[in-house]
């Protein structure tokens, strides 16, 4: 028979709670926001100490390297080894950075486990709900609006977004359509709204719901963030949940009247509308070299892959461009998925997203859900990253990596125990082909 003490540290290890898990949300929250979020003097250095923490941290648990993560991050080793090569350019400081790009978040998900994801939604909640204390009393109040945007001056807590952001909320000014967008605590309100569509995606996955509290606050966020892709991804979920969970009749009518409502939508938000075909229209007109935006990048970003299709040119600037030269506005690029194709190669970019796609799908055969959603989650971040540099950010690097990192056995055990074995339709690792 267990003891008081056995059992209690079993409940604290499938827990979700934050009284059981303190040290793990604190890590989380580094896992979602930094560096993302802070923008004040010394944030390179607190990126730094969070990433020496997290490896004592993996010391001190006697955490023990995975086989499978050291040879895909000896592949990624030996492409930058490659890129290197062949354009002749090696630049210490960022290859430095391309380690600890991929190790931090690496660290991290090993020692907060198996819940990560779970902790991750409960995270991405939390910063949303904090944003609405902001957003909605600057809607109703413009005093309100004006007080918090004098904040991070008097806090001196940020000298990269002109003095926009205190930590907990980035302060936004009316667009020129009159509406104000939501932010979060992040850079602009794109930036929000990639971690939001991913926390609505994930947490559809494993609730196995489109409509709870989470997701009703995750949706309300994307809203806020007047973000056309964050509205095309939204309207994506939404439209695949409905085609995989509902009797063909209820799909049939759903979905024509879900696209009947966001095509009038589109016709009526100006910042909608009015914004992508203000941008097609300029982009296609204007000079490459004068202005760039999603359109032309994604242009100059495939002429650029056809140059070096298979290995890549790099994350380094030096590499990433012909002839770089510093705060040259002709090497600016605004198309996050067109310039990740240039930068890891076809190469890189195939085994990354089938890495992602097997975490994916694991995630969805543990809470029996719909393997396609998989896929498309994967087409969704694709669409998403059109407009935002996403492939970068921890959290999608743990979605690559994750499957890397736990075995199949391990997460199973895991998710029965967490759902209290409610859940008896998971099948045991005997009974399928995943091992991994």
């Amino acid at each position: 028979m267990r003891s008081y003490y056995q059992n209690n540290t079993l409940e604290r290890e499938y827990s979700l709670k934050l009284k059981d898990n303190k040290l793990n949300y604190f890590l989380t929250y580094i896992f979602v926001c930094i560096p993302g979020t802070l923008f004040f003097h010394g944030r390179e250095m607190v990126y730094i100490i969070a990433f020496i923490y997290s490896f004592l941290l993996f010391l001190y648990k006697k955490k023990h390297f995975d086989n499978e993560f050291l040879l895909f991050f000896s592949f990624l080793f030996l492409l930058e080894i490659i890129q290197s090569i062949i354009f002749e350019k090696f630049d210490l400081v960022s290859f430095l950075g391309f380690i600890q790009l991929f190790f931090f978040p690496y660290f991290l998900i090993k020692n907060i486990g198996n819940k990560i994801f779970h902790l991750f939604i409960n995270v991405v909640c939390a910063i949303a709900i904090v944003s609405f204390v902001f957003y909605f009393p600057s809607l109703i109040s413009h005093g309100f609006h004006k007080f918090i945007g004098q904040i991070p001056r008097y806090l001196h807590s940020d000298y990269l977004l002109d003095n926009q952001n205190f930590i907990i909320f980035t302060w936004e000014e009316y667009n020129q359509y009159g509406f104000l967008r939501n932010s979060g605590n992040y850079t602009e309100p794109g930036s929000f709204q990639e971690f939001l569509n991913v926390a609505l995606m994930l947490n559809i996955v494993l609730s196995g719901k489109l409509i709870n509290k989470k997701n009703i606050i995750f949706i309300v966020a994307i809203i806020t963030t007047q973000s056309t892709g964050a509205y095309v991804t939204l309207f994506c979920i939404i439209v695949t949940y409905i085609i995989i969970k509902s009797k063909f009749i209820i799909t049939a009518i759903s979905v024509p009247l879900i696209l009947l409502l966001s095509l009038t939508v589109y016709e009526k938000a100006p910042f909608l509308k009015e914004k992508i075909e203000s941008q097609y229209n300029t982009q296609s007109k204007k000079s490459p070299r004068k202005y760039k935006g999603r359109f032309m990048s994604a242009f100059l970003d495939l002429k650029d892959f056809q140059k070096n299709p298979i290995f890549g040119r790099g994350l380094i600037k030096q590499t990433r461009f012909e002839n770089y030269r510093e705060n040259d506005v002709e090497f600016l690029r605004y198309n996050g998925t067109t310039d990740f194709l240039v930068k890891v190669g076809g190469i890189g970019f195939i085994i990354y997203f089938y890495l992602m796609y097997k975490s994916l799908r694991r995630l969805c055969l543990l809470n029996n859900f719909n393997m396609f959603f998989a896929f498309a989650i994967i087409v969704f971040l694709l669409i998403n990253g059109f407009g935002q540099s996403i492939f970068f950010t921890h959290i999608c690097i743990g979605l690559t990596i994750f499957t890397l990192v736990f075995s199949y056995s391990s997460n199973l055990e895991f998710y029965k125990k967490l759902n209290g074995n409610i859940n008896k339709n998971i099948k045991d690792e005997n009974e399928i082909n995943l091992k991994k």
